[in-house]
């Protein structure tokens, strides 16, 4: 009987000490999560940038939001690119909402150069500030005299240098 408790409690130290091992392998392994890069508003313009003089022809504001980023814990990349509502998706850039309108051009650029920019995604470099600005050309309402608004969704940010960044920050855009 001793010989029995004696092989079950060897067992069980046995299961423990895999299970420890395991947990150390798995937590060593895991990529820690991203924080989110702060980001503050900076400013915003809307102006009529055409007016209709011919039939068919429609008017057209130019919509502006400068908002500024910065990684607090390590380099981090902003998708360069724009779309309107819709869910998120990897590489999405930014997206916001325009209301009752056609959209005629979007891009999202940035105040300065850095040589880590790519095709898909802005270098945020840690603990160094970078400006953007959401610039969106949209015509005059489809219907009615609505006004149009733009309003920003979300900023789709990671570590990926091209456009599979799948992280997404929306709080008080």
């Amino acid at each position: 009987m001793k010989k029995k408790r004696r092989n079950i409690l060897l067992l069980i130290t046995g299961l423990i000490i895999l299970a420890i091992g395991i947990s150390v392998f798995l937590l060593s392994t895991i990529k820690k999560e991203i924080q989110p890069p702060l980001f503050r508003l900076v400013d915003t313009s809307a102006v009529k940038s055409f007016t209709a003089t011919k039939p068919g022809e429609k008017d057209q504001g130019t919509f502006k939001v400068i908002f500024k980023a910065n990684s607090v814990k390590e380099d981090l990349r902003i998708d360069n690119s724009c779309k309107v509502d819709g869910l998120d998706s990897p590489g999405q850039g930014i997206e916001y909402t325009i209301g009752n309108t056609e959209i005629i051009s979007c891009e999202l650029s940035a105040d300065t150069t850095n040589d880590k920019d790519t095709l898909y995604t802005f270098e945020l470099e840690e603990n160094k500030a970078r400006n953007f600005t959401l610039t969106v050309v949209a015509s005059a309402p489809k219907t009615g005299s609505t006004p149009i608004s733009l309003k920003m969704k979300s900023v789709n940010f990671g570590r990926a240098t091209d456009d599979t960044n799948a992280h997404y920050y929306a709080m008080g855009l």
